[in-house]
């Protein structure tokens, strides 16, 4: 994972024995992933955070429990993808 102007708060992620990368934003502050995801804090409406996703339709974008409906197991991806990042390259 390569990060570029954000101050980083590293979080241990239990269920993937890894890293998860926390960030704070404020309402209509954004995060890029790639060239082609933006994430938008839309709002925070009592005690939850309401997330903005544009991505190309080729992109697929689940919630946790709807992954699991249709066979996903996000425990296993994001296990997944922390073995990538700790081999990859710098």
């Amino acid at each position: 994972m390569r990060l570029v102007g954000h101050s980083l708060f590293a979080h241990r992620d239990t269920t993937a024995g890894g890293l998860m990368l926390v960030l704070f934003r404020k309402v209509r502050q954004s995060i890029l992933i790639g060239d082609d995801i933006v994430v938008e804090v839309v709002s925070l409406p009592g005690g939850g955070v309401r997330l903005g996703i544009t991505a190309p339709s080729y992109v697929t974008v689940l919630r946790d429990e709807l992954a699991e409906k249709v066979g996903v197991s996000v425990t296993s991806k994001k296990r997944e993808i922390s073995k990538k990042s700790r081999n990859a390259p710098l």
